[in-house]
């Protein structure tokens, strides 16, 4: 079960869902536990390219950019300890925030969540898979929570997080939104299932233990990573 899962959240998701290109009910089925029930499906949203998106930066140039995105996050979430929670209820404000700090902003014309971005990154960005995420790229999470209610795994694109830094073990570091606040997050794409490598802690808790989970119910971080993707290049 534990490698099916793992071939479910890594393998049937980004580089070859083609999300943008196929039917709602078979972007739900390819992306949903196989055997259940798709989730229902959602409008496209509006979310627009970022500016200037289709031409190719200079290595030194895309860095620089790269880096000013991850500090425009980090002021947002240095700004927000001590704050009251935010009521933003879909996730990918923050980043939008972000990129538009920097000075390349996303075109939306509301707060866009985990699947417009998705979208997004799949038209005017590039979709990178579940290895070798830059800083600025976005990260992509299935079944963080029971988006539908119904108590199954059948829960796609549920969180967004935004790269922050990556260790040389291959510890992604990322910003996200949760429970109100811009929050650090671990997520280690080599080794899902585990916690911790020694003392040090490489994939954060991203689901709650409840009673009447599935048996094959993730809780770690990697074992719910979808991918990444990136807006700039």
């Amino acid at each position: 079960m534990r490698e099916w899962l793992h071939a479910t959240v890594l393998g049937a998701t980004l580089l070859s869902a083609g999300l943008g290109s196929m039917g709602c009910r078979a972007q739900a089925a390819r992306l949903g536990p196989a055997g259940r029930n798709p989730p229902p499906c959602q409008p496209a949203g509006v979310a627009r390219p970022v500016t200037g998106a289709d031409a190719p930066l200079p290595p030194a140039e895309l860095s620089r950019r790269r880096q000013r995105v991850v500090a425009a996050a980090r002021r947002e979430a240095a700004g927000s300890m001590g704050q009251p929670a935010s009521p933003e209820p879909a996730g990918g404000g923050f980043i939008v925030r972000a990129y538009r700090a920097a000075g390349w902003p996303m075109d939306t014309a509301r707060q866009p969540d985990a699947a417009e971005l998705f979208r997004l990154a799949e038209r005017s960005g590039y979709v990178r898979g579940p290895r070798e995420p830059r800083p600025a790229d976005l990260a992509f999470f299935h079944h963080t929570r029971d988006a539908n209610g119904n108590g199954r795994l059948d829960d796609p694109l549920t969180l967004v997080a935004l790269v922050e830094r990556i260790d040389e073990d291959g510890t992604v570091h990322l910003l996200h939104l949760r429970h109100g606040r811009v929050r650090p997050l671990l997520v280690n794409p080599q080794h899902p299932h585990q916690r911790r490598m020694g003392k040090k802690v490489v994939n954060s808790y991203l689901r709650p233990r409840r009673r009447g989970d599935l048996p094959e119910t993730p809780y770690l971080a990697g074992q719910m990573l979808a991918g990444f993707a990136t807006m700039l290049r």
